[in-house]
């Protein structure tokens, strides 16, 4: 099974995960066409070449009225208590040091709000598991770092992507930015996927 997305190419100023958004709620509510502006005040993504945490958009879409769930490693509960001292202990120096901390602390007050919603669950997923969410009509966005895919030093959370199938030894992939786009070795992915297994994000958004 692979599912169909509509493209949409990635605008550029770090809105990746705003283009999947845009494609799978295209699906998912198809008689309406959101724009970049909406997206970014729905997923709280500041000004500028900054990417997005997960934690506002999983909030806003399910108060929308669809499915979400937010899968990681970091434990939320040490992520709002101990805020970047955490994140130190848990990250290489290299990702702490382009870390938008505007953002950063803007996620950390919302996360009690995502908690209480029970919207996130501290779990590492693979793809199977992903599988079996897209089999009940839920799209998987991952972040991932595109290293495997251009040869070039990037850093872990540079990308989102959308998962979309799994045959066998590929995976299948709605990727805005055509780094990773359609068939892709799963070895390959898992690369991109899993460099630091302290995260594993994963963002699922479907209709309830």
């Amino acid at each position: 099974m692979v599912k169909i997305l509509p493209f949409y190419t990635h605008p550029g100023e770090g809105r990746c995960f705003q283009a999947c958004l845009k494609a799978v709620l295209k699906v998912l509510q198809s008689t309406k066409d959101y724009d970049y502006d909406e997206l970014d005040r729905i997923s709280g993504r500041p000004k500028g070449n900054f990417g997005t945490w997960p934690v506002k958009p999983a909030i806003e879409l399910s108060k929308m009225g669809f499915y979400v769930k937010y899968y990681s490693c970091v434990n939320a509960n040490r992520f709002i208590t101990e805020g970047m001292d955490y994140f130190k202990q848990i990250l290489p120096q290299d990702v702490i040091s382009r870390i938008h901390l505007e953002s950063f602390n803007e996620a950390r007050r919302l996360a009690p709000e995502m908690l209480r919603m029970n919207l996130f669950e501290q779990k590492k997923v693979d793809f199977n598991y992903l599988l079996q969410e897209l089999e009940n009509d839920r799209y998987p966005i991952l972040m991932i770092t595109t290293t495997p895919f251009t040869n070039q030093p990037s850093y872990f959370g540079e990308h989102f992507v959308v998962m979309l199938g799994l045959e066998n030894d590929s995976i299948y992939i709605h990727d805005s930015a055509s780094f990773c786009h359609g068939k892709q070795p799963v070895s390959r992915l898992k690369l991109a996927f899993n460099p630091l297994p302290s995260l594993n994000e994963v963002f699922v958004i479907g209709n309830k």
